[in-house]
């Protein structure tokens, strides 16, 4: 799972972890499985007499945990810290149970349950998840033990290693958790430098055609309206030349800001390049969508600039193309002509006399 660029790094790094998790799910069942039936040798070494029923627990054990590590994988990432606990506690019954049936199981084998049960570290959201992974399978260990028989001595040796394999795998998991956060933030920051206009800090042409295309997509799923606007600064090369770039900068800086609080938190507003600006609008028929950009324009033009210590305005000419009823099934042909029309709307506001709006006819399918 990779963040989303438009969320802080701290919403959405649980269900980054979770998605991890869920990840891990596809091999870990297997190598559990097989370690916890690969621990067999060593009974065979402690206790020969009794290896063969150790055996069949452990199968059965390992059994249990590729079926669930199975369901696991079909379930989704949602479900993937639960059937991580299930897994534990099924890998701590099962060599709980193994160890029962030999002659000092629990004196010679608890640090192989131990280890095993460190594990949680590794299946863990964060530190505290740790306690609720580790808990349940050692009280059934414990539990196990009791039922066994053991003498006290085996019952406190096995206790003391339990618990302190439960410490170890609380600071792995932190140790763990600090080294995920970091790697979630960096990829974050990454994907939004890759997704941001560096200057305006609204999305770029990158994220536009992703998020644009998405949106079209279900838009016509569902037979919805769909628009688009195509804005662009009048006379801004002009500006650049007469006052300089940081004026510029100030001036595509004010645009950007009237674009995001004029749409809706369901558009998409960003920099297509230069000083033209794209508006996405999903479920916007086309009237609606000129009413918005003759908003836009007039918005734009009251808005005042220190240019060379004169306060002067600005204006925008807006191209607008949309479709009322989506029915193409080619969204990246719908997309690009849809975009298209609404620039050659733009140009056609140009050569009119700038600072107005322009409707494209209704874009006609291939």
């Amino acid at each position: 799972m990779s963040p989303s660029a438009d969320a802080p790094p701290e919403a959405g790094f649980r269900e980054y972890r979770i998605a991890l998790i869920h990840a891990s799910n596809k091999a870990a069942y297997l190598h559990v499985a097989a370690l916890v039936a690969a621990f067999n040798a060593w009974d065979w070494f402690v206790d020969p007499k009794h290896a063969l029923a150790a055996l069949a627990v452990r199968l059965a054990g390992a059994a249990l945990i590729v079926g669930t590590g199975l369901y696991a994988h079909k379930a989704g990432a949602a479900r993937a810290p639960l059937f991580a606990k299930i897994r534990l506690l099924i890998t701590a019954a099962t060599i709980s149970v193994a160890l029962s049936l030999l002659d000092d199981g629990f004196l010679v084998g608890i640090s192989g349950l131990a280890i095993a049960m460190i594990g949680a570290a590794y299946s863990s959201i964060d530190k505290r998840d740790v306690l609720v992974l580790f808990v349940p399978p050692l009280l059934l260990a414990l539990g196990i033990m009791g039922y066994d028989g053991v003498d006290r001595f085996v019952f406190v040796n096995a206790a003391c290693f339990l618990v302190l394999s439960m410490a170890v795998a609380w600071l792995l998991a932190g140790m763990l958790g600090a080294s995920y956060y970091k790697a979630y933030t960096l990829e974050h920051a990454l994907l939004r430098e890759s997704r941001i206009d560096a200057l305006t800090g609204v999305l770029n042409r990158r994220a536009l055609e992703e998020q644009g295309k998405a949106a079209l997509s279900l838009c016509q799923r569902h037979g919805q309206a769909f628009s688009v606007l195509m804005v662009d600064l009048d006379f801004f090369k002009d500006i650049n030349d007469r006052y300089g770039h940081p004026v510029g900068d100030q001036v595509l800086n004010a645009l950007a800001g009237q674009g995001r609080k004029l749409t809706r938190g369901s558009d998409r507003f960003g920099r297509w390049g230069g000083e033209e600006f794209l508006a996405v609008l999903p479920e916007t028929p086309i009237a609606q969508a000129n009413a918005l950009a003759e908003r836009m324009r007039v918005q734009i033009s009251h808005c005042g600039f220190e240019f060379g210590g004169d306060t002067q305005r600005v204006t925008v000419s807006i191209g607008v193309a949309g479709e009322d009823l989506l029915e193409w099934t080619d969204t990246d042909e719908t997309w690009s002509r849809l975009v298209k029309a609404a620039d050659d709307a733009m140009y056609r506001a140009k050569a009119a006399g700038r600072n107005r709006v322009e409707t494209a006819p209704p874009v006609a399918a291939a």
